[in-house]
């Protein structure tokens, strides 16, 4: 009777092993016979024959992150099938290489290396289109900017397939303390995109460093209906919404400015200015951009922050060079008092795409007045 019950036992026994009587030899090696592509749903088959024959394969694993070992099962005299799973897309790369190990009830074990094919999966299918800087907060409006991040392939029905988009970290190295879950995303409704906007700590944040910070630590995951994901980066650079600007050239006396007939003009360069507010290279003359950009004088502050009506200087910015055209004006009875007062222009510059417009750039830059 006991007789009966083991052989029942060892009829369910889904090991790998030798159906001889004698103690099974000791595994040496592994011989990969066949590796089929993943499937659809994320699994596929290991054949493979232990060396020497008859050796005995009770449990096999992998280490490797994104898969787990289902089952090990034999299917012949001499070979055995081992079944990979997939636990988490983000880490199946197709053509990569996956180290399993297989052991003896008695902790011998070897290895073999098997590749992965991955047959529906989306890497290289896609790419991202954004701006190449934007302000985080627009400082007139009090509101956020979103970042637009819009998903592109070269068959435009792929984009159907996308399910969702992740704002993720890329890199471990941090560029001035700058974390994922200092931004959010919102869904775009009329396109397969986003908006990548900024917390109020990110807010805070670039209010107080007051220059751009490169995005590249970052990346956007595109995960599609399959469950398949590819993460691109952000070559993009979050700028802050006001910046100022300081020349020796922009002095003039307060007997001066009282002066109706007086004018002071010249040309600075303005480049860094612009750069710090997301105008990272001067726009070609030939650029459709070029003709989108405006200027405008928003108001003068002295140097407590208080609103001045008389404009201490009127200027022009050639976003083409980045040379700035600026002039000092006098004007009867200013009766300015010595100090430093701010000329404050705003800048902007919109995106487009797709014949849809998005909201980029909106800036000012504080020009320093000094009055002797």
């Amino acid at each position: 009777m006991y007789l009966v019950m083991i052989a029942h036992l060892l009829g369910f026994m889904t090991s790998c092993s030798s159906e001889k009587d004698e103690p099974a030899p000791v595994l040496e090696s592994i011989a990969v016979d066949n590796v089929t592509s993943l499937t659809e749903a994320g699994e596929m088959s290991v054949t493979f024959t232990p060396k020497p024959a008859g050796a005995v394969i009770t449990a096999a694993k992998t280490d490797e992150k994104g898969f787990e070992v289902a089952k090990v099962e034999q299917i012949g005299n001499e070979q055995c099938q081992l079944t990979l799973k997939v636990t988490d897309f983000s880490y199946v790369k197709s053509g990569e290489i996956i180290r399993l190990t297989l052991s003896q009830a008695d902790g011998v074990s070897a290895s073999a290396n098997v590749t992965v094919e991955d047959p529906f999966s989306i890497e290289g299918r896609y790419g991202l289109s954004y701006p190449q800087s934007f302000t985080l907060y627009d400082k007139e409006s009090k509101q956020t900017i979103g970042l637009p991040v819009i998903a592109t392939a070269e068959e435009i029905t792929d984009l159907a397939e996308i399910a969702s988009m992740q704002f993720v970290t890329v890199s471990n190295v941090v560029s001035n303390g700058w974390t994922a879950d200092l931004f959010e995303l919102t869904a775009m409704t009329d396109e397969v995109g986003c908006f990548l906007t900024g917390t109020q700590k990110a807010v805070d944040k670039i209010i107080e460093q007051k220059i751009p910070t490169s995005l590249r630590s970052f990346g956007i995951t595109l995960t599609a209906k399959n469950g398949r994901k590819t993460t691109l980066p952000l070559e993009t650079y979050v700028c802050p919404p006001e910046t100022t600007f300081q020349n020796d050239a922009l002095t003039a006396t307060a007997s001066e400015l009282s002066d109706a007939d007086f004018r002071k003009r010249g040309t600075l360069d303005a480049a860094l200015s612009l750069r710090r507010i997301g105008f990272l290279e001067p726009l070609s003359t030939s650029d459709p951009d070029a003709s989108k950009f405006e200027q405008s004088m928003m108001y003068v502050l002295d140097g407590g922050g208080n609103e001045v009506d008389y404009p201490v200087m009127i200027n022009t910015i050639n976003i083409t060079n980045c040379e700035l055209d600026y002039i000092l004006l006098g004007a009867e009875n200013a009766n300015l008092s010595p100090g430093i007062y701010y000329n404050v222009y705003r800048y902007e510059l919109n995106w487009d795409y797709r014949g849809k417009t998005y909201r980029r750039i909106a800036a000012n830059i504080n020009y320093e007045v000094t009055v002797k």
